[in-house]
Parts: C-alpha cells; sequence; structure tokens
C-alpha cells in the first residue's frame, strides 16, 4: 500500500514538474514532440519507484515507425503500467487512442491534446467513428496511432476480446497492423486498486501484419491473425484456454 501511494503521487508531482514546460513548449513548436520527450522521463520516473523491471523484445520493428510508416499499433491492456513502459520505449510520433474521459482530466487532458492524442467515446457510436475518421487522417499523414483492443484493462489479467475499432482504422487507413504484446503488468498494479507489487514486465512488439489479404468484409481474419500473434507472446495464465490453441501456433 505504501509503495502503491509512492508511485501514484510520483505519477502526480512528475505529471505537474515535467508537464508545465512539455506543455509551453508544445504550445510554442507543436511539431516538438515535447510533450512525448517529457513523457518519457514521466514514465521511467514512475516505473523506477514501482519498482517495476521493464524488458522489451521486437524494437526493430519500430525503426520504420521513426521514419512516418503508416501503422496502426494494436496492444493487449492489463493495467496502468501499459501506458508506462509504453511511453517510456516508442517513438516520439506515436498517438495514443484514449478515452475520451481523460480529456476532461484537469491539466492531464491538455497534455493528452498538446500531445496530439486522440479521444474516443465507445458509448456514443457517431463519436467513435468521428474519431476513428481522425485517427486515419493522422495515420495516412505519417503519424502511427496505438489503439488498446480490448477497449479497456483486463479485470482477471488475461486477454479479453477485441473491440473492432483499431480494425477498422486499419482498413481505412490503410495501414498494416503491428501487434504489440504486455506481459506481467496485471500483477504489478491492478485495475481499480492502489496496492503496486514489485516486478518484472515484458513488451513485445511483433512483425507488422500487412492487411493486403482482407477486405473489409473479412474483418475477423485480420482480428484472428493480430490476437494470435499477441496471445502467442503471453505467458500462459494470462490467455484464457479458447486461446490456448492459437497461442500454440503462434509460438
Amino acid at each position: 500500500m505504501i509503495r502503491g501511494i509512492l508511485s501514484l503521487g510520483t505519477l502526480a508531482l512528475l505529471t505537474v514538474i515535467l508537464g508545465l514546460p512539455a506543455l509551453v513548449i508544445a504550445l510554442v513548436y507543436p511539431r516538438s514532440f515535447a510533450v512525448m520527450r517529457f513523457g518519457r522521463f514521466w514514465a521511467r520516473g514512475t516505473l523506477a519507484v514501482m519498482g517495476v523491471r521493464g524488458s522489451y523484445s521486437g524494437l526493430e520493428h519500430l525503426e520504420s515507425l521513426r521514419r512516418g510508416q503508416p501503422t496502426v499499433l494494436v496492444a493487449n491492456h492489463m493495467s496502468l503500467a501499459d501506458v508506462l513502459l509504453l511511453v517510456a520505449i516508442l517513438p516520439l510520433n506515436i498517438h495514443f487512442v484514449a478515452k475520451e474521459s481523460l480529456f476532461r482530466i484537469p491539466f492531464f487532458g491538455m497534455l493528452l491534446r498538446a500531445a496530439n492524442y486522440i479521444p474516443i467515446d465507445r458509448t456514443n457510436r457517431q463519436r467513435a467513428i468521428r474519431s476513428l475518421k481522425r485517427a486515419a487522417e493522422r495515420i495516412r499523414g505519417g503519424d502511427p496511432v496505438l489503439v488498446f483492443a480490448e477497449g479497456t484493462r483486463s479485470r482477471d489479467g488475461r486477454l479479453q476480446p477485441f473491440k473492432k475499432g483499431a480494425f477498422h482504422l486499419a482498413l481505412q487507413a490503410p495501414a498494416p497492423v503491428l501487434p504489440v504484446a504486455i506481459s506481467g503488468t496485471w500483477k504489478i498494479i491492478r485495475p481499480s486498486e492502489i496496492r503496486v507489487q514489485p516486478g518484472a514486465a515484458h513488451v513485445s512488439f511483433g512483425k507488422p501484419i500487412p492487411i493486403d489479404p482482407y477486405l473489409p468484409s473479412d474483418l475477423n481474419g485480420l482480428i484472428g491473425e493480430v490476437r494470435q500473434a499477441i496471445a502467442g507472446r503471453l505467458a500462459p495464465e494470462e490467455v484464457h484456454p479458447s486461446d490456448w490453441g492459437q497461442e500454440a501456433q503462434a509460438r
């Protein structure tokens, strides 16, 4: 509990200390990626206090993103630590698709907007469609976009059903899908809990999956391939029994 309070306190403190100069720079120089630059220190500092030992694999698959290759990154979502691990390592030109309620948080929401993150309201279909259209425009302009496929954090520490929005986005852009598997974070900090348990976490970036073989009518085929790629990079206890067969094929 003490570490959890210290971690949240550090998160809030670094948000203010690093967020203020980042926001000022971003307003003056919109293409400076200031929020993401300062965000790396924000993420790494918070992870250090949490006691998270993060490791990464497949980083070579991110090189094309730095060169402006249109890409949709699709990740699973276990806990708050996922965002920190990703911000700490991803190229500066990445834009997250985040739930709209986060943009209403005082000051923090301003930072999200300054970073050109994309709000999405999943309770309103029309607003969600407009958000995906904006995301597709960003991708076509050379800015990769990251979407958490499950829409929210896992409540049981296992891979949840995927929403279709990220895959509609990939077909609409059009852009390949880069699977991102995040493992170990659910044990560190669970949704709606303050307690933090130090531990190891791993982020694996898979090879981009081309969308050429998939027509809009075969959206489920694309979802299945991406899900298989992510499930195959997770620990067995993080995958539902229905995914075990796919996981074995992916390994």
